[in-house]
């Protein structure tokens, strides 16, 4: 008797403590309060159906935070095409499966959740985003590799540099494959971009941008909140965006609102296109100076004339390029922005080693100083 008492006890607490997995399906006056009643310390909640302004608010209650354990909430079949202001605070919830038929994500929609959701998973059409969806909190927000598609996702797809739509023309949202593990974060957007989203980069670490030249507009609130580091510890690192477009992008609503750092964020355009820029409705209007080319590479001690033209060089399929400057490494990145090769300078000349098929590339040279440029190189057979 005994014994199986002590049982009995034992898969209670196991229960307890591995968490239970609950469906629900809401409408017709059937509560998300009233399905969990019964349960304590959920870890899954499967939600099918339309949850009412109750149940949103029920939500954000500490009576479902008591019940509710690293939860995943999976919305995908769930009736939802809008998510409302305020709707959920995420901080009891560790992995969100997004409605499939979700349209658009409402105005601090994830109120008050910094650092929270570790896994916001889209399972169809990326949506719309409204303002501040995080939340414009008093600790400003982190970004914490948020944003994800599921496997079965036909309408985005996702690689080293992000979510991007199928055709590769929309570039959607930093997600958990782009951000690095730690360092200074650095993308390159794949050429063929012609639209970076709304909110593609809100909340992020951004240490260095790629811009290619396809793009031709740039969404609502795109570098909303972006920072170059801790936001509590202030550092003397930049937040350096290479915008290589030769007309200046559109741009939609508050693109650059809030930037925690304004004084360390700077956009670098090209020489010739300076002016275009600095006269182009929204530019000319920025906080922060807007810089050609030719102005980094000076600023880092390097010879700008050498990045602004295009390398052609080819030899027995090997790319390689010559400088005068003191440089040590150079790393070359295919348009996807996975590196192809390294090398170190030996003579004023880095070579890499591996086969380097003809087309556009990026390149990065860094000098013993530790000073850094970026440039675009087109590598031709000779």
């Amino acid at each position: 008797m005994k014994k199986s008492i002590l049982l009995f006890m034992f898969f209670a607490f196991a229960e307890t403590l591995c968490g239970q997995s609950v469906a629900v399906h809401l409408g017709n006056g059937v509560s998300l309060k009233s399905q969990l009643v019964t349960y304590d310390k959920i870890t899954e909640i499967v939600m099918t159906g339309i949850p009412s302004s109750d149940d949103y608010a029920y939500m954000i209650s500490k009576d479902f935070s008591r019940k509710t354990y690293h939860l995943k909430l999976d919305m995908r079949e769930a009736d939802v095409d809008t998510l409302p202001t305020n709707g959920l605070n995420a901080f009891w919830i560790t992995h969100l499966v997004l409605p499939r038929k979700l349209t658009f994500i409402s105005d601090t929609a994830f109120i008050n959740s910094p650092n929270v959701a570790s896994t916001l998973e889209f399972t169809g059409s990326f949506p719309g985003m409204g303002q501040t969806i995080f939340g414009n909190v008093d600790m400003p927000p982190y970004r914490n590799d948020y944003f994800s598609i599921s496997e079965d996702n036909e309408c985005c797809v996702e690689d080293g540099n992000g979510i991007y739509s199928v055709d590769g023309k929309i570039f959607y949202a930093v997600s958990s494959s782009m951000a690095p593990s730690g360092g200074e974060q650095k993308y390159v957007l794949k050429e063929g971009t012609d639209i970076i989203g709304g909110n593609a980069f809100s909340y992020c670490q951004l240490a260095e941008l790629t811009i290619p030249e396809s793009v031709d507009s740039i969404g609502d609130y795109a570098f909303e909140f972006v920072y170059t580091t801790d936001p509590l510890c202030p550092s003397t690192n930049n937040t350096n965006i290479f915008c290589n477009p030769k007309e200046p992008p559109q741009l939609g609503k508050g693109v650059f609102n809030n930037i925690l750092e304004e004084s360390r964020f700077f956009i670098y355009v090209p020489d010739e296109s300076l002016s275009l820029y600095k006269n182009a409705d929204g530019w000319g209007e920025l906080p922060f100076k807007i810089k050609s080319f030719s102005e980094f590479y000076h600023q880092q001690g390097i010879d700008g004339t050498l990045f602004d033209a295009e390398i052609k060089v080819m030899y027995k399929n090997k790319a390689f390029v010559s400088t005068q400057v003191d440089a040590v490494v150079m790393q070359i990145f295919d348009i996807d922005g996975s590196m192809v090769g390294e090398s170190f300078f030996v003579g004023g000349r880095a070579k890499i080693s591996a086969e380097v098929p003809p087309g556009v590339y990026i390149y990065r040279i860094e000098q013993a100083n530790g000073n850094k440029a970026v440039g675009k190189c087109t590598v031709e057979k000779k």
